[in-house]
């Protein structure tokens, strides 16, 4: 059997080689930028997504000549960054959309009120979700949309649309 020398290894000439399949691989660009971003450990600024797709575009536009033609491996390399950025971009996009006020500290113990939107039960208690909840010492705007209670002990029949007020003992 005959090996090439390294010297022949063309990583280039293989890419063009595989023209054809070079779409298949856009969506597992695009999910590569989403778990790029998802295994960060810090939170990156909201314009960074966009700027790199912003700036990958340009790239390609630089690249492509007049008349259609240009460097194709390049294209496509420009062309996989672009969806894995856009990936990227995506996932913060949905990270900043969904982002809602959390309790940072703890309050002590307070008293809650709200209106019941759901009740799981449990051998041990009920857990309550509470829409728009009033949380005592805590102004209205800084506080979660909603928050779930689990109530301890024997409590009386809760359903969904009650109204309920907790607090300490």
């Amino acid at each position: 059997m005959f090996i090439p020398p390294i010297a022949c290894f063309r990583p280039l000439d293989l890419l063009l080689a595989e023209r054809d399949r070079w779409v298949l691989w856009l969506p597992v660009m695009f999910g590569s930028g989403i778990g790029i971003y998802f295994s960060l450990s810090f939170e990156p600024p909201l314009w960074l997504g966009p700027a790199g797709v912003a700036a990958v575009l340009l790239a390609a536009l630089v690249v492509r000549k007049p008349d259609g033609q240009g460097d194709g491996a390049l294209l496509a390399v420009l062309v996989m960054a672009g969806m894995m950025l856009a990936g990227f971009a995506a996932a913060q996009w949905r990270t900043a959309a969904v982002a809602a006020p959390t309790l940072s500290e703890r309050i002590g113990p307070t008293t809650v009120s709200g209106r019941v939107i759901n009740v799981e039960t449990f051998p041990n208690g009920p857990r309550v979700t509470i829409e728009r909840p009033r949380i005592s010492g805590l102004r209205t705007d800084r506080g979660p949309q909603k928050v779930r209670l689990k109530l301890r002990g024997k409590q009386p029949a809760i359903s969904p649309g009650q109204w309920l007020r907790v607090g300490p003992s």
